[in-house]
């Protein structure tokens, strides 16, 4: 083999990552061609201080924030949203089962104007994720003299 061309086959072997089916030296200009190779078609963005923007504006870019940080007269209710994890099974069984003690006497009452034998409820059930709370608001009643 003459001098220069195994310097040259050195240098491929060891530097570029090059495989018996060719795919190292893609891999190398691929990555070259994604680092340094910049998209035409991409604009940027117009960037301005949320202060400047309208309230509903900032309702519409910022749906999921809690109550407590859109309003400043509500107030966090992060202890009963605990409260509700933690007992939400016993809870759930206790307002099912009180929700079909108050439905079963109504439903039985309208049944025979759809001349239906009759509904029963299987399962009833509200679910196994407790309801959140996002904030709370404390109105104080006046009494009456």
């Amino acid at each position: 083999m003459r001098p220069y061309l195994h310097i040259a086959h050195v240098y491929v072997t060891r530097f570029l990552p090059v495989s018996s089916n060719g795919h190292g030296p893609g891999l190398v200009i691929g990555y070259y061609f994604f680092i340094n190779i910049q998209p035409r078609d991409v604009t940027d963005p117009e960037i301005q201080p949320l202060v400047e923007e309208e309230p509903e504006t900032l309702k519409k870019m910022l749906p999921e924030i809690p109550f407590w940080v859109k309003n400043p007269d509500y107030e966090r209710v992060d202890w009963l949203n605990k409260f509700l994890e933690c007992m939400w099974p016993n809870l759930n069984k206790a307002i099912c089962a009180t929700a079909i003690n108050i439905a079963t006497p109504i439903i039985d009452e309208q049944i025979p104007q759809y001349k239906i034998d009759a509904v029963e409820f299987e399962t009833f059930t509200l679910g196994s994720l407790p309801p959140t709370f996002q904030g709370m608001k404390v109105y104080a009643l006046k009494r009456r003299s």
